[in-house]
């Protein structure tokens, strides 16, 4: 059976290797999250803003769809090459069902994608049932992505009669993470 000292000196060691591997992450950059640089990291509407604006096409960045196709690609997953995205409108805060707001809406001539983000925010009751109606409605092929820090699925609470299979999940560390080193 291990001393104390021993084990004291295991955890040690586990803390130098890694403070080792946190320094090699920093010398190349893989620490830096723009939004904790922003002040944002915990500020779901901010994100959004953001967001919206990095993927509108007609953003100040004068970029033109270069960000939103690397969105499609890298967040959606869905085939960027596609003429439709040259034709899509950005939305944040759009009127959905029940009185509610979806964060961004991604329109174009085919598909209706709603975003959701929670960071840290709590979940409401039939949030993406309604999400997903709205979306539906709009007579176009819907689309709900739920983005949470870690990719997270919907609860029940928030899915009512939705079945899981209607909800994409990204994460805030892997999915965005990756377009924002794409752009």
């Amino acid at each position: 059976m291990p001393t104390t000292e021993d084990l004291l000196n295991q955890v040690n060691d586990i803390l130098i290797k890694h403070d080792k591997e946190r320094a090699e992450r920093l010398k190349r950059g893989e620490e830096f999250n723009i939004f904790s640089a922003l002040g944002i990291e915990a500020k779901e509407v901010l994100n959004c803003r953001f967001i919206a604006e990095l993927i509108n096409p007609s953003g100040s960045h004068g970029q033109g769809n270069i960000y939103l196709k690397l969105f499609v690609e890298n967040v959606l997953t869905l085939n960027a090459d596609d003429d439709e995205w040259n034709h899509a409108a950005i939305s944040t805060e759009h009127s959905a069902i029940n009185k509610r707001r979806i964060d961004i809406v991604i329109c174009t001539p085919k598909h209706f994608v709603a975003l959701e983000f929670k960071i840290y925010g709590g979940e409401q009751e039939n949030q993406c049932q309604d999400y997903y109606q709205t979306a539906f409605n709009s007579g176009k092929t819907p689309l709900l992505y739920y983005i949470t820090r870690f990719g997270e699925m919907p609860s029940k609470f928030s899915l009512g009669a939705l079945s899981k299979d209607k909800v994409n999940c990204r994460s805030f560390n892997i999915d965005i993470a990756k377009w924002i080193e794409s752009c």
